[in-house]
């Protein structure tokens, strides 16, 4: 199957239980940044599956059924309110607890919580990194399980 179309169909948390095709799984609080880079990544040979993290809801249990192929992201609260702000007059609204930056903290406080308790998953900080770099730390974060040192992977040769 073609890693775009996979892409696509597992975008936000869909089809859980076609995952275990999936080379990654990207999780993260809303607006990180998780479909661009598993598009981004998609258009590299990587069939990726994201699932945004909700507080108060349980995942599907198959996010804990491959750890190895688990990419969380995190963000600075002050950054994600401000996306989300962004976000939110993009449809008209100036105020939102979704973007407000006390329930931010709290949401992103949870999370990082979440994370430590599987500590299998790689962890990428997006604050101040572009799709670019956050790419780059993944591809380095497999180099790195595959035993291989500063080697490019198969996937993005001919790409750079």
């Amino acid at each position: 199957m073609d890693c775009i179309e996979y892409t696509r169909r597992m975008d936000d948390g869909i089809n859980p239980r076609e995952w275990d095709e999936a080379d990654l799984i990207i999780v993260g609080p809303s607006r990180a940044g998780k479909t661009p880079l598993s598009f981004y990544l998609g258009l590299r040979g990587f069939k990726v599956a994201n699932y945004p993290i909700v507080i108060g809801e349980d995942p599907p249990p198959e996010l804990f059924e491959w750890p190895e192929k688990v990419i969380a992201l995190t963000i600075q609260p002050e950054r994600l309110s401000f996306i989300r702000q962004q976000r939110m007059r993009q449809f008209g609204r100036s105020e939102s607890t979704y973007s407000n930056i006390n329930e931010v903290r709290q949401e992103m406080n949870e999370i990082e919580r979440f994370y430590k308790r599987n500590p299998r998953w790689f962890v990428i900080d997006t604050t101040n990194s572009g799709l670019e770099e956050t790419a780059g730390e993944i591809f380095r974060h497999i180099d790195m399980q595959s035993g291989r040192d500063n080697i490019m992977p198969a996937q993005m040769r001919g790409f750079i």
